[in-house]
């Protein structure tokens, strides 16, 4: 009965033996199975999900390397009024300077005329987009001061420093990130792989483009400051302003007699053009007089005439 009881032992020893066994080349296999997986797509699924965060630790360590080893971005401008009584000298010579400084016009616009119709004055007036080099954008201003009667000035310079850094360090990270993605690219066979890739790739290009964009136009625009200029056609030169009484009663005075000048100046015109029409209407005027008095004459000697006969008659 023992060496029943103890047979039977051994056969439940064996099978449990023979199980273990078995689990453990299934095991095996599946580890093998998992190993077998080709390594680009293993990289398409893990890797792509890591790059975005080494990417952005990179783009903050970028960004804070770029500002502290670079000088700060700033995108100057200007707009200036000014008046005065040479307006072609003038013109000409800011375009003149704008050219020597190494600018250029990129907008120009000048409206009226010096004479209409009537010979009468017109206010001309010119409203010129300049852009010049950073770096003479100060004694560009300096030099533009002299040329006539400034009315009005602003001067702007807006910081970008920190979205420019920002922008370029991202701009690095895409190019990066897009970089591994070629890599992974080039190993990849499976034909889902290769599709999602290329999708990814289109999306990094497309904000790389952007972003390439950006950067450009802010290079345009800190490497050029952008001056505006109004420039206004005066016969007379605005003076300061002033609240003295007696710079006050001398400029009423000299307004009235300037006032009064005009006032004769129109007069004068008047009487000119009046002229052709009083050298005709005056002989005119004698000849209908003349004519009006015979005709009165021959009138009454008619009545006169045909009185005498009526009383001879009776």
């Amino acid at each position: 009965m023992y060496k029943k009881i103890w047979k039977n032992v051994a056969i439940a020893v064996c099978c449990i033996i023979g199980m273990m066994l078995l689990s453990a080349c299934s095991a095996k296999t599946a580890q093998q199975a998992m190993s077998a997986v080709p390594e680009p797509a293993a990289e398409a699924a893990g890797g792509l999900s890591n790059t975005g965060k080494d990417n952005n630790r990179n783009a903050v360590q970028m960004n804070e390397n770029s500002i502290q080893g670079n000088k700060r971005k700033i995108i100057k401008s200007a707009n200036v009024q000014m008046e005065t009584q040479s307006f072609d000298e003038v013109t000409s010579a800011i375009l003149d300077r704008t050219k020597m400084q190494g600018g250029y016009i990129e907008k120009s616009d000048i409206s009226g005329r010096q004479y209409n119709e009537k010979r009468d004055i017109q206010n001309r007036r010119a409203y010129i987009t300049i852009r010049i080099p950073e770096s003479t954008f100060e004694s560009f201003l300096l030099a533009v001061e002299k040329l006539g009667n400034i009315t009005g000035s602003q001067t702007r310079g807006e910081d970008i420093t920190g979205q420019y850094f920002d922008t370029e360090a991202r701009l690095k990270a895409l190019q990066i990130q897009e970089e591994r993605l070629l890599e992974i690219l080039r190993k990849a066979k499976a034909v889902k792989d290769i599709i999602e890739l290329e999708r990814e790739l289109s999306e990094l290009r497309y904000q790389i483009e952007n972003l390439t964009g950006t950067i450009r136009k802010w290079d345009s625009l800190v490497n050029y400051a952008t001056i505006e200029i109004e420039i206004v056609e005066v016969q007379k030169i605005t003076e300061g302003n002033s609240d003295l009484l007696s710079v006050s009663i001398k400029r009423g005075f000299n307004d009235s007699i300037e006032m009064l000048g005009r006032i004769f100046k129109g007069f004068i015109i008047i009487v000119v053009m009046l002229l052709p029409f009083i050298f005709v209407c005056i002989p005119l005027f004698f000849l209908f007089t003349y004519l009006k008095r015979n005709w009165d004459k021959i009138r009454l000697r008619k009545q006169t005439e045909t009185k005498g006969r009526n009383e001879n008659e009776k």
